[in-house]
């Protein structure tokens, strides 16, 4: 006759408690790495937006001053700025201190576009976008009632979700004046 009895249970194995247990934990690991991962991508986010914005500023400024100052007209001659009555034009004569060539600003489509025209030719110097509600302006001089430069008054757009924009207004100032004219040095 055959005893049937219960062999020793040698395998090593986990029972229900401790493979709940163990689903349990990971799973709060996994649902915290979730968090923090989604805080960390949303963060990235703002600050990536931010760091566009500064940037569009800090081109704008350094390439809207940078090519006012290589306007350099006489000073015994009244400058002569033609501004569109919209003021989304303006045409600069004297870059690089040279009566025929010509500063063009244009404002079209959210864009500034900085063109040097000369009798030769027409060229693009810059251009950059991301402006909306763009218009030019005079600089005048409180003391001496003269033209030193222009300003340009915009908004720059945000592609942030949030649709915020900021108004910004840069001053482009001309070189100083030339002393006395070429043909006049002693």
């Amino acid at each position: 006759m055959v005893r049937l009895s219960c062999s020793q249970n040698t395998q090593d194995g986990y029972t229900l408690m401790e493979t709940v247990t163990a689903i349990f934990v990971l799973s709060i690991i996994m649902y915290s790495f979730t968090l923090g991962a989604s805080t960390v991508f949303k963060h990235a986010g703002t600050h990536w937006q931010t760091f566009r914005s500064l940037n569009l500023r800090f081109s704008l400024h350094n390439v809207f001053t940078g090519t006012m100052s290589r306007i350099s007209p006489p000073f015994w001659e009244q400058h002569n700025i033609e501004i569109s009555p919209s003021g989304i034009t303006a045409s600069i004569p004297y870059l690089d201190g040279t009566h025929n060539s010509i500063l063009l600003l244009d404002l079209q489509d959210g864009r500034l576009i900085i063109s040097e025209e000369t009798i030769e030719r027409r060229r693009a110097l810059f251009q950059i976008e991301g402006m909306q509600n763009a218009s030019f302006a005079p600089a005048v001089n409180s003391i001496t009632g003269r033209i030193d430069g222009i300003i340009l008054e915009t908004t720059l757009k945000s592609s942030s979700s949030k649709g915020l924009k900021e108004k910004v207004q840069v001053t482009g100032y001309f070189a100083s004046r030339t002393a006395r004219p070429e043909g006049n040095a002693r």
